[in-house]
């Protein structure tokens, strides 16, 4: 709406949800994540004070802090299995009215919010999701979710809905024409076949899948070392390498990559060590893996926690355990799209890891004894081979395949 041109919409909308935030009770901050996330922010600030845009450092407050501190009022915000469900519906509701809007944007050019389409056949949206990647990453978490409602409705009806919206967003990802998008979608796929199906049915049905994904037309039908773009994606793998190798300790600085190349890294892993160091680089990837971790404990704990436990208790677990496997899906498709795409600080990451930690705040709450306080001290040193472990990775696969 042109009226509301220039209007900070959002900044307002964070204050006053801060503002009730602050009187809510029962605020947890246990976890590592809310000591890492902050320590990252002020690593970003150091890495741009130590480059040649030193001036530019302050800025990363205004542009990172909204990220941590809505990460921080979600994650404290989420005790309840009710809490969740609903997190999930709104996320849901969202990328349904997206999805809406980009198949209305590939007939008319333009969509109903003024956003025209990518490279002339890509749908997009406005703000943080201009970028048909970043629509199709919104698309691709959101896709456990439906999952998630579809199976806790009650009535036929409901049902039949949350399978038409999530073929909705099916298609959307296709208009997105983002083969990170796709790839991400695929790997959910096999994974919720592998649990019904076992790993030969589900190797088998993932072939043919994949071999009918191949035959549409998109870009995902290109992806190989020799296209231009797969070489050009290579070929700034290898110069984020050079980066990392040349500011070892804290990278060229937030947002500083094509400062050094001319196209962006494609692949959140590479543009954070690039960027941030390994210092940063621990930080990120710390933050990232123990919320992963979060909801793959929860998700393979036994669902008999101990003789004492009550139906009542095995009940509500049950169902945490179930918003865990939803989490840990849409968490893997991020993870698939984050490899192809430079997506290292979206608000998506951390909305999806508010999520997580919540999650695991809540069962901690519950059953402090099957799922105790995580200590980062004994996460780190995990971390730390990680970290070290998927740099040689993007050092092997560029050696390989450039």
């Amino acid at each position: 709406m042109q009226a509301l041109s220039g209007v900070p919409l959002l900044p307002v909308t964070l204050i006053i949800c801060f503002v009730f935030w602050l009187g809510a009770p029962k605020k947890n901050f246990a976890f590592p994540q809310y000591i890492l996330l902050p320590l990252l922010l002020l690593v970003m600030f150091i890495s741009l004070l130590l480059s040649p845009w030193a001036a530019a450092s302050f800025a990363v407050f205004n542009d990172f802090g909204p990220s941590v501190l809505l990460f921080i009022m979600f994650s404290t915000s989420l005790d309840t299995v009710e809490q969740h469900a609903i997190s999930m519906k709104v996320i849901s509701a969202i990328t349904l009215i997206l999805a809406i809007h980009g198949i209305d944007q590939s007939f008319t050019g333009i969509g109903w919010s003024g956003a025209e389409l990518s490279q002339g056949t890509r749908i997009t949206y406005v703000g943080i999701l201009s970028d048909p990647n970043d629509l199709a990453l919104a698309f691709v978490i959101s896709l456990p979710m439906f999952e998630y409602a579809r199976t806790e409705s009650k009535s036929i009806i409901s049902k039949v809905f949350w399978l038409a919206a999530m073929l909705t967003i099916l298609y959307g990802i296709f208009l997105t024409n983002s083969r990170g998008g796709m790839l991400g979608v695929l790997t959910i796929l096999l994974i919720q076949l592998r649990s019904k199906l076992g790993t030969l049915k589900m190797s088998i049905v993932g072939t043919i899948c994949l071999i009918g994904v191949a035959m549409l037309p998109t870009r995902l039908n290109e992806l190989d070392a020799t296209e231009e773009s797969a070489a050009d994606r290579l070929g700034s793998w290898y110069e984020g390498l050079q980066m990392l190798q040349k500011y070892p300790m804290f990278g060229v600085g937030k947002g500083n990559y094509t400062e050094y190349h001319h196209l962006t890294a494609h692949n959140s892993f590479v543009l954070a060590f690039a960027e941030l160091g390994l210092v940063g680089y621990f930080l990120w990837l710390s933050f990232f893996a123990l919320s992963f971790y979060m909801v793959y404990k929860i998700g393979r704990a036994s669902t008999s926690l101990d003789q004492s436990t009550n139906s009542r208790d095995q009940s509500e677990f049950a169902q945490f355990q179930k918003i865990s496997r939803t989490y840990f899906n849409a968490m893997v498709g991020f993870t698939v799209c984050a490899f192809f795409l430079s997506r290292s600080y979206v608000i998506i990451l951390f909305i999806l890891c508010a999520l997580c930690v919540g999650l695991y705040q809540a069962v901690n709450r519950r059953w402090p004894i099957a799922f105790p306080s995580i200590k980062f001290g004994t996460f780190a040193g995990f971390v730390l081979l990680l970290e070290f472990a998927s740099i040689f990775l993007i050092y092997i696969m560029v050696g390989t395949l450039h």
